[in-house]
């Protein structure tokens, strides 16, 4: 009776073994797979990206602007992603400008870019406004645009 325990419990842990071995491997998969999903989210962030530039002191879209985020828009849609995500648009303003009126005018610029974008279907609520200003650029007109791109949740 002792023996027949004995052989039942290692014939039990053997078949746990092979079931810890079998969960290892699962495990180490789904470290795979995480990681490869990280990496396309941030392939899909860096992919859908894009700039436009405003005349000094104007917040007003060019037609180029348009067409680019129409262009930027289209793309996106195509890239008929699984991925749940947001559109940010940081908009910024060069240094000509007091304080005050370059804080009006980034969001003014950000509101522009946002407005055009909801005219094109996109979801105002899922449009995120950064207007905080970064470091001014060497070049002035790098800081007269509005950069747009998405954020996976």
């Amino acid at each position: 009776m002792i023996q027949e325990t004995s052989t039942e419990v290692k014939s039990l842990d053997a078949e746990l073994e092979k079931a810890q071995a079998e969960i290892d491997k699962l495990e180490a998969k789904l470290v795979v797979v995480d990681n490869l999903e990280k990496e396309a989210k941030a392939e899909f962030e860096r992919s859908n990206i894009t700039s436009v530039f405003f005349a000094l002191s104007s917040s007003q879209l060019t037609e180029d602007a348009m067409q680019t985020l129409y262009r930027w828009k289209l793309d996106l849609e195509r890239a008929n992603t699984k991925f749940n995500y947001s559109i940010i648009v940081y908009a910024s303003a060069d240094r000509t400008g007091s304080s005050k009126l370059n804080d009006k005018l980034r969001v003014a610029r950000a509101e522009s870019v946002k407005s055009f974008l909801v005219k094109l279907g996109a979801n105002g609520s899922n449009i995120q406004v950064v207007t905080q200003q970064p470091p001014y650029n060497a070049i002035e007109n790098l800081d007269r645009r509005a950069v747009v791109g998405v954020v996976v949740k």
